[in-house]
C-alpha cells in the first residue's frame, strides 16, 4: 500500500494506583536495642512498579518495648515481629524481623526451696540464667556453677547442705 505516518505518535505507559504494598528489612535479624531499616515497594495490579508520595510501616500488633520512627524499626525485647508498609486501599506484604539477645550483662539467680537457713543434709538447688542489658534470656551462655565450701553434688546446679555456716553458691 505504501502508506507512511511521517509523524508517529509517542505512548507513555504509567502504572496504575497501588494495588500491594511490600516491606522489607535490612538487616532482618538484628540484637535487641539495634535498628533495623524498613523499606517499601508497591506494584500496581499488573505488577509495574509505583512510586507513592508516601508510605506508613506499621507493626502489626501493640507489641511493648518496640518502635517503628520514620522507617527505623528498633526493639528492645526478643522476638519475632512483622512489619507492613500501609498505602491506601492496597493489599499487603508483611515481612519479619527477628529480634535476638544481646550478650550477657548479669545473672538472675534463685535458690529452691527459699529459706532463711539450711538444715544439714537439705538439697538446695541453685537455678540461674544469663539476661542481656533489656532483660532478655541469652539462652547461649555458659555458666558455671560452684559452692565456697565445696558441697556435694546431687544434679545440676543441686546441692547437699553438709556443712554449717556460710555457704555461697
Amino acid at each position: 500500500l505504501g502508506l507512511r505516518d511521517d509523524s508517529p505518535a509517542d505512548w507513555r505507559v504509567l502504572p496504575g494506583v497501588a494495588a500491594t504494598t511490600q516491606a522489607m528489612l535490612t538487616p532482618s535479624i538484628i540484637v535487641a536495642g539495634s535498628n533495623a531499616e524498613i523499606s517499601c515497594h508497591a506494584i500496581d495490579a499488573y505488577g509495574n512498579g509505583v512510586v507513592p508520595e508516601t508510605f506508613a510501616p506499621q507493626l502489626i500488633g501493640s507489641p511493648a518495648s518496640t518502635t517503628i520512627a520514620g522507617h527505623t524499626f528498633t526493639s528492645t525485647v526478643t522476638g519475632t515481629y512483622s512489619v507492613v508498609c500501609s498505602l491506601d486501599d492496597a493489599d499487603v506484604q508483611s515481612a519479619d524481623v527477628i529480634v535476638l539477645p544481646g550478650r550477657p550483662t548479669r545473672i538472675v539467680a534463685d535458690l529452691s526451696p527459699r529459706r532463711p537457713v539450711y538444715s544439714l543434709d537439705s538439697i538446695v538447688s541453685l537455678d540461674a540464667v544469663a539476661v542481656d542489658a533489656f532483660g532478655n534470656l541469652v539462652p547461649t551462655a555458659r555458666l558455671v556453677w560452684r559452692s565456697e565450701p565445696e558441697l556435694p553434688r546431687v544434679g545440676h546446679g543441686r546441692y547437699r547442705v553438709t556443712e554449717e555456716g556460710p555457704i555461697t553458691l
